[in-house]
């Protein structure tokens, strides 16, 4: 599966199948432009081939860089910023967690994974050399990225045990805690009428969407939702809602036969012009091109 289709929430994407229900992605990033506030309801492990930019989880941000190991919990709104010249590529391993639940209820499953499963736990967001148990820790994930993609007779259960001696390990070395009731309850407040906000963006993108009904939605003034939205997504809502039509209508060029100007008004926007022109600041290449560039390959 590409980058594009990454980028989308739970709602348009499936990560893996019910029978493995996870995905390994390669994403490159080439510009701040690229970076897109999004959740999801699966877990997400990054490991950092190379570069540096910052990204923010839940409200709070992180420096990474070159072999960074990043743990996103389910649900957590994340996204990556840097400046224009920044340039990073990871490996994302995206994964439902009833990969790692059984049907057993033994201590483990009890005092460990339970817990995990209720989103009742903490987790450390950034782990870097110089911490604990990292390169045990990086290990497993690459051993686990070898087994998806070799894919070789039995290696669903080899994905299996890499993962839950990846957890192993979180919890040997304390990077897991206990959530205490109303800790950090503003903050949590926050992020709900965020995710409010981009899931109606992301079902009503094809119609017109005003800062009004967005700042209804949060319970906030126009003006003070405005300075909310840009500080909690690093984009204007008019960046935002722009770039998520423009990775929809990549979409629809990639899988489909209609029209650019058909796949203009599909995705939201009532003039041509301005589509393609948002389309190429965003994509660094024109609607047409994009989709010829395609097909030859």
């Amino acid at each position: 599966m590409d980058n594009l289709s990454y980028l989308n929430l739970k709602e348009q994407v499936n990560h893996g199948n019910i029978q493995l229900p996870l995905e390994l992605y390669s994403v490159e990033y080439e510009s701040s432009s690229d970076f897109y506030s999004h959740w999801h309801d699966e877990m997400e492990f990054i490991y950092v081939i190379e570069g540096n930019c910052e990204i923010c989880i839940d409200f709070k941000t992180f420096k990474i860089s070159t072999n960074d190991f990043i743990i996103i919990p389910k649900g957590a709104i994340h996204y990556m910023m840097g400046n224009d010249n920044d340039k990073i590529s990871f490996i994302a391993l995206v994964f439902n967690l009833s990969l790692i639940e059984g049907n057993n209820l033994d201590y483990s499953q009890i005092n460990f994974i339970n817990p995990i499963l209720q989103n009742k736990l903490f987790f450390k967001n950034l782990i870097t050399f110089n911490d604990s148990s990292y390169s045990d820790i990086i290990n497993s994930f690459n051993l686990l990225a070898k087994s998806y993609k070799e894919k070789g007779y039995g290696y669903q259960l080899a994905i299996k045990s890499y993962l839950l001696n990846i957890f192993y390990l979180l919890f040997k070395e304390n990077y897991i805690t206990i959530k205490i009731e109303n800790e950090n309850y503003n903050n949590l407040i926050k992020i709900e009428k965020l995710k409010e906000v981009i899931k109606f963006i992301q079902t009503n993108y094809k119609s017109h969407i005003s800062t009004k009904e967005l700042a209804n939605i949060a319970k906030y003034s126009e003006y003070h939702f405005l300075r909310f939205f840009k500080n909690e997504t690093g984009k204007t809502c008019t960046q935002y809602i722009n770039n998520f039509r423009v990775e929809k209508a990549a979409l629809l060029l990639s899988n489909t036969n209609l029209s650019i100007t058909d796949i203009a008004y599909e995705v939201g926007f009532g003039d041509i012009s301005y589509f393609i022109k948002i389309f190429k600041k965003q994509m660094s290449i024109s609607p047409a091109k994009y989709r010829n560039e395609l097909f030859r390959n």
